[in-house]
């Protein structure tokens, strides 16, 4: 095996064991982290600003959190939907498209608070995060899929040399 493929196998190997775990308890496994996430992001959007954090002031930096924090989300919701199947084009709309309505609807939850505002560019940013997960989940996936497992060989037609 190629030095350069190494931590792949030895990655894909981690990940068939966690998957192995979490084929004995699907539903935690895959609804889990997204609804945790949900969570978090939820208590993140409608918390009161602290006074113990500096503020930054960089115009619409907010948005690059925005598109972080729903990037994770696009990633979590379409791994929940599709699995262990390949992902289809179907499966990757609906997990951009749950994710922004959630964005949508923590801005619009936003509006009604004294301390936060709806703003219409950040729920543009949770969906582009989105929808940047839900791309970035579909390639690594398929990535991992091509990766060789942990001792297999790269190229099984090259002549194998003796252990040492």
């Amino acid at each position: 095996m190629s030095p350069a493929l190494a931590p792949f196998a030895r990655l894909r190997s981690r990940l068939n064991a966690l998957q192995a775990w979490g084929a004995r308890r699907a539903t935690l496994y895959y609804l889990g982290p997204p609804v945790v996430w949900c969570v978090v992001v939820l208590a993140l959007s409608l918390a009161p600003p602290s006074p113990r954090i500096r503020r930054i002031d960089v115009p619409n930096l907010d948005k690059l959190g925005h598109a972080l924090m729903y990037t994770l989300l696009g990633a979590l919701i379409v791994r929940a939907i599709v699995r262990r199947r390949a992902p289809r084009a179907g499966a990757l709309a609906v997990a951009v498209v749950l994710a922004g309505l959630y964005g949508l609807a923590l801005e619009g939850l936003q509006g009604l608070t004294s301390w936060r505002t709806f703003d219409p560019f950040d729920a543009l940013a949770n969906l582009l995060g989105a929808g940047l997960g839900v791309a970035l989940w579909s390639l690594v996936s398929k990535g991992l899929a091509k990766a060789p497992a942990a001792g297999e060989d790269v190229n099984p037609t090259a002549p194998r040399r003796p252990p040492r």
